[in-house]
């Protein structure tokens, strides 16, 4: 029974930790009026779009 490798996994767990830690330090910069609303959310799109980039090829 074959299932996902253990360097794809500790490296699916890794991009999603640091994503939700980018997301919660732009939220957190954009609560205190540090960062403009479009400078988060392009900040946000382009976490988004590296971890499907790299995440996408290992389920495939």
């Amino acid at each position: 029974m074959e299932g996902i490798s253990f360097e794809a996994a500790y490296l699916g767990i890794a991009f999603i930790v640091l994503t939700a830690l980018l997301i919660g330090l732009a939220v957190a910069a954009w609560h205190f009026k540090r960062v403009s609303p479009q400078l988060a959310g392009a900040v946000i799109g382009a976490l988004v779009g590296i971890v499907l980039l790299e995440c996408v090829p290992l389920l495939t």
